[in-house]
């Protein structure tokens, strides 16, 4: 059989943020009639109960020989293949058989009709199933942040054609979590389709599709899906509600921005309080089932005259970049909302969802404009260089942001460098809605005449996942008599450098180098060497200075000579019985990014599952980024291919001395980056190298230290990796143990 997943909608199917609920879910009440999507042929696994709902007169799907199929209940008892009801073997959730041939006719069985078969286990067990506890859709696999092992799971039907969904409650449990899901309210069984997607840090969905078989050959479908794991308490819960379409906007009501003229609004410009607060709807609701909405102005003309403008904020940022802010604009009376897609860059589910449940009536005006102080250009008018919009941000904690120039959107500001806001020195405006806008600066670097280096400069320091940390790179303690020319731009921007290797901005920049900046005799691993002289290193102009046009000095730092960031460090602390735990940065490690927010560290109480309970909340996890001293790649690294980089890293982990979920979670963090070269040079830096450049201060000190730091880079160099798998080199775990695994990837960037 062919597991087919169909979604005729997409609305609501990808919420899989937050925590898990009850998994008892009410229907909603019915929103506004629209008309349903059109059936669509299928092919697929099917089941429907009789004319009176129960197992008499139902209707199935048969298994042919050859079948591979699962096994969608607890336990289930295999039998005597002989006939006698022996038990022969017990078959976990999610275990895999082979169909070999069809047993009899159909029978009445836990209140289904099926037939029997006769099938063989993956270890050659022959015995046989009852039809009704077997699926084309389950197996095992990594479902929810903090497993140690592969959970077994099963779409089946119940007794009532409803998709039922189970997982175990533990990797290798005999009992399991169990949610029958409500995709329609039209009509009950059909042919089911299902497939498991993961949505980041072991949030699963469980999404499928159910059609209908009384519609001859173009059968009606409706979707749904259930989500697991990503909280301490991983329930099954449904997270979309009966027959979805019905929760679309008018087809026939274009989302996408037709122009037209601006509205007349009278802006409030201290709307920061919400005026309404959304309560999003059971089925898609997490830990935070709330949308956040704010009255910034009223309509004076026009035929929206007396409307009130709202503005609701939706806010992202992983754990690796920085916090975003999207922004779902609406003209509101007291009976409907008025989407403005030209005022908008979110077309916000949530909302339109909440607004359904309360009845309001949801509309759409593609003819009309943001009014001008809404408006966010993609540039920023400066004297030299360029000023670009880079993404809208929450607008919080900027209260130290200093007023640098003022445009027709509003004044723009400077952001202090040291903010867990926005990255480090960014200019940003400030909009009514309590949102800002970020910008960057950038020089044009086209030189006139030779170049200071054959690499290539940036004024920025960047994070991980392509996002910067700081945006532009001020150097407020340089002046004009400290410098002396280097070089020049083309448009006629002096670039220079310090005179003095004294000055505190050289001294602080040579501390980058652990050659330099350490001075106590002891042997460094050869990573931490640059082979250059202090005279040599400087005259390769590894940093310039340019002035931006606001008259500051910005540093131009040399790609090969930054101090390259540990992207996405996961830290488990394992404790049995649990244990007081505090970990800290030790210079010259420095935490841009945490999460838990810890820019100092963390103290808790760690757990025997790796988990650490902090404030009592407990963190299956603990998260950060961070900067050190410079280092180069390691020279012991392998060529991949990148159909081969999974099976590489599966073997090269467990022998640098992860297991388990470790491995998954490495491998669910770094795999789409690294997949996306056609080869990448992947080599493993040893625990010396990293107690180096990102020492950790863990009290009590642990037992067991496994400290796992990928270094990799998009390489044109032939692949060279044989196959073979790297010799265990990890230590016995014992006492108390802490694992972190962590990587960077060395992406060249553009002269």
């Amino acid at each position: 059989m062919t597991a087919r997943l169909l979604v005729p909608v997409t609305l609501f199917l990808a919420l899989a943020c937050g925590g898990a609920g009850t998994p008892v879910v009410e229907a909603p009440p019915q929103p506004v009639e629209v008309k349903p999507p059109e059936p669509v042929a299928l092919d697929g696994y099917a089941y429907v109960p009789g004319p009176d709902g129960g197992a008499r007169g139902a209707r199935f799907s048969r298994f042919a020989s050859g079948d591979a199929v699962f096994v969608g209940v607890d336990d289930a008892n295999l039998r005597d293949p002989n006939g006698s009801d022996d038990v022969v073997a017990k078959l976990r959730l999610g275990s895999k058989v082979t169909v070999e041939e069809v047993l009899g006719e159909p029978v009445e069985l836990i209140d289904r009709l099926n037939v029997w078969y006769r099938v063989k286990t993956e270890d050659g067990q022959v015995g046989r199933l009852f039809g009704g506890l077997l699926t084309p859709f389950g197996g095992k696999s990594y479902l929810s942040e903090g497993d140690e092992g592969e959970r077994g799971w099963a779409v089946t039907f119940a007794p009532d054609g409803s998709p039922r969904v189970r997982i175990d409650e533990e990797p290798g449990s005999d009992e399991s979590f169990t949610i029958d899901l409500e995709v329609t309210e039209r009509f009950r069984g059909g042919r089911l389709e299902a497939e498991v997607q993961s949505w980041g840090d072991f949030v699963s969905e469980i999404q499928v599709t159910l059609c209908r078989l009384d519609g001859g050959e173009a059968p009606e479908c409706s979707s749904g899906a259930a989500r697991f794991g990503g909280d301490s308490d991983a329930l099954l819960v449904q997270v979309t509600p009966p027959d979805p379409w019905r929760y679309a906007l008018d087809p026939t009501a274009s989302t996408e921005c037709a122009g037209g003229a601006g509205l007349d609004v009278t802006l409030d410009q201290g709307g920061e309080e919400a005026v309404v607060t959304l309560q999003t709807p059971q089925y898609m609701r997490g830990d935070d089932g709330t949308v956040e909405c704010y009255a910034i102005g009223r309509v004076k003309s026009g035929k929206h005259s007396g409307k009130e403008l709202v503005s609701c904020i939706g806010e992202d940022g992983g754990k690796s970049g920085p916090s975003m802010a999207s922004v779902a604009r609406y003209l509101r009376d007291s009976t409907s909302w008025t989407l403005l897609p030209c005022a908008s860059d979110w077309k916000s589910d949530d909302v339109h969802a909440a607004l359904v449940e309360k009845r309001l009536k949801v509309l759409v005006d593609p003819m009309v404009n943001a009014p001008e102080r809404l408006a966010a250009p993609t540039e920023l008018p400066v004297s030299k260089g360029h000023s670009t919009l880079r993404w809208r941000a929450p607008g919080g904690g900027l209260d130290a942001a200093e007023p640098l120039f003022t445009t027709p959107g509003g004044q723009v500001l400077s952001a202090p460098e040291s903010n867990w806001s926005v990255p480090g020195n960014a200019l940003v405006v400030h909009q009514p809605d309590g949102t800002a806008l970020v910008y960057d600066w950038q020089p044009d670097l086209s030189w006139s005449g030779n170049p200071p280096s054959d690499k290539a400069y940036s004024v920025q320091t960047d994070g991980c996942d392509g996002s910067p940390e700081i945006l532009l790179n001020l150097e407020p303690e340089i002046s004009d008599e400290d410098v002396e020319p280097a070089a020049k731009l083309a448009d006629g921007t002096a670039v220079v450098r310090l005179k003095d290797r004294e000055h505190p901005v050289s001294q602080r920049l040579l501390g980058l180098y652990a050659s330099y900046a350490d001075k106590d005799e002891y042997e460094r691993p050869r990573e931490l060497e640059l082979g250059l002289s202090v005279d040599d290193l400087l005259a390769g102009n590894p940093w310039l200075f340019v002035k931006d046009p606001w008259g500051r000095y910005v540093r131009l730092m040399r790609e090969d000579f930054a101090a390259p960031a540990m992207c996405e460090p996961i830290l488990y602390v394992y404790a049995d019985p649990p244990e007081p735990v505090s970990i800290a940065p030790v210079a010259p490690l420095r935490f841009f990014r945490t999460d838990p927010f810890g820019p100092d560290g963390w103290s808790g109480v760690a757990q025997p599952d790796g988990s650490v309970v902090i404030g009592g909340e407990r963190h299956a996890e603990l998260f950060w980024e961070g900067r050190g001293y410079w280092f180069r790649a390691p020279e012991d690294a392998t060529v991949v291919a990148a159909a081969d980089v999974e099976p590489f890293l599966r073997g090269a982990l467990a022998a640098q001395g992860l297991e388990g979920r470790e491995i998954e979670a490495f491998l669910n963090a770094w795999l789409p980056d690294l997949e996306g070269y056609d080869a990448v040079r992947i080599g493993f830096h040893d625990l010396a190298l990293i107690e180096a450049v990102a020492p950790l201060d863990i009290r009590p000190v642990p037992d067991t230290l496994v400290r796992v730091l990928m270094d990799a880079a998009p390489t044109d160099e032939p692949p060279d990796w044989d196959g073979r798998q790297a010799v265990f080199s990890g230590p016995r775990r014992e006492g108390l143990v802490v694992v972190e695994w962590g990587g960077l990837l060395r992406r060249p960037r553009a002269r």
